[in-house]
């Protein structure tokens, strides 16, 4: 069976966001991190493992549920629901301790851009598989 152009594009989207996140992580673990000051700064040095944890898992995610995608498999849903979950949790424990939006510089106008171009793109994604596999074409 042939693929539909939104199954191709969002396995673009999920290889270039999984390569962008890998080359973000050599970053931060190699400690070659570009001078960044402030709030920045802060963010960076008090990253736990529980936020690599989340990340990773939400790049993870979004990496599989491709796959699946691109394999017109339904457990592509779940795994797609998974990542935005992971993405909420992550949100919601910046929320709560006092990091939200501190790694694009703080709260700001394009950092609140970025969020909901992000979460659009999420949820557009999880829309368009639902659809595919309501429709029969994923098994």
């Amino acid at each position: 069976m042939s693929r539909p152009f939104g199954v191709w594009l969002v396995t673009i989207y999920a290889a270039f966001s999984t390569l962008i996140a890998a080359l973000g992580f050599y970053v931060l673990f190699s400690r070659t991190i570009p001078s960044v000051s402030g709030e920045q700064a802060n963010f960076f040095a008090t990253l736990g493992v529980l936020d690599y944890a989340l990340s990773a898992l939400f790049h993870i995610c979004i990496a599989i549920g491709a796959v699946y995608l691109f394999m017109l498999r339904k457990l592509a849903l779940p795994i797609f629901v998974a990542g935005a979950a992971f993405s909420l949790i992550t949100a919601i424990w910046h929320l709560l301790t006092h990091r939200f939006m501190a790694g694009v510089g703080g709260v700001s106008l394009t950092g609140w851009a970025e969020l909901v171009v992000a979460w659009a793109i999420i949820l557009a994604v999880i829309l368009y598989t639902a659809r595919l596999s309501k429709n029969g074409v994923l098994t």
